[in-house]
């Protein structure tokens, strides 16, 4: 009966002791926070393609730089009709045309033409006549005309002009010399007169008796004129034979007398 109350004390001590060893298990959640927070210290992530936008072209495969996302070359299939040529020789001979038809107007319009000086056969009345016999002195003063005829397709300009007046009848003597230094501008395609006020003196007795008696001498006058067009000078030449009265008076009135 003792042996039997000492085995149940021993057993319950024992298992008092046991209880004290025994871990509890409580029903609680694992707390995953914190082993986020240790992936993420163990674990760094890191964009390679920073500064990048997906390629609308590459079926979300690929990516391209941004400054490159307003250079995208859209792609068309073959048989699209915006890739089949549209009149594409009528337009190249018409732009080929148009450069021939410019230079050829451009030609036409702009190569040097001539420059005529033209004057008429008509008789000269001088607008002062000086004859003196006894002192054998003939002095003439007129006016000679002349026309310049612009052909270019620019305007022109006379710059100066020279009058050699020769006596005929006597072994081509020159007689006088005249400068017209006025500028005369002459517009394209048209004609403009230009003046010389030239003064011829004869101190020939025999000249003299003949400006008397025939009352008119045969005059041969050499023209040169300087003009300036397109950048460049050009002169031009013209001889021409005329008869000069010895008398301000009218023909008419000359030989009525």
């Amino acid at each position: 009966m003792n042996y039997l109350i000492k085995l149940l004390f021993q057993i319950g001590t024992d298992q008092m002791e046991m209880g004290d060893k025994i871990p509890i298990v409580r029903n609680e959640q694992p707390n995953t926070s914190d082993a986020i927070i240790e992936a993420d210290q163990s674990f760094h992530y890191e964009e390679f393609m920073e500064g990048s936008v997906p390629c609308p072209s590459c079926d979300g495969a690929g990516r391209i730089p941004k400054e490159q996302e307003k250079q995208l070359v859209a792609l068309i299939p073959l048989t699209d009709k915006r890739l089949k040529p549209r009149r594409t020789t009528l337009w190249v001979l018409l732009a080929v045309s148009a450069s021939l038809l410019t230079w050829a107007l451009c030609i036409f319009f702009l190569i040097p033409r001539s420059i005529v000086v033209s004057s008429d056969d008509s008789s000269i009345v001088p607008y002062a006549a000086y004859v003196n016999e006894s002192r054998p002195t003939v002095k003439l003063s007129f006016l000679k005309y002349l026309n310049v005829t612009n052909f270019n397709f620019v305007t022109i300009s006379v710059v100066n002009a020279s009058m050699v007046s020769i006596y005929i009848l006597d072994s081509r003597r020159v007689v006088g010399q005249t400068t017209n230094l006025t500028h005369v501008t002459v517009p394209l395609r048209s004609t403009r007169t230009i003046v010389f006020n030239t003064t011829i003196t004869f101190d020939s007795d025999m000249l003299v008796k003949y400006c008397t008696f025939i009352k008119v001498i045969f005059m041969q006058f050499d023209v040169t004129i300087t003009s300036n067009y397109l950048g460049h000078s050009e002169q031009t030449s013209v001889s021409n034979n005329q008869q000069l009265y010895c008398s301000n008076q009218r023909p008419d009135d000359i030989y009525a007398k």
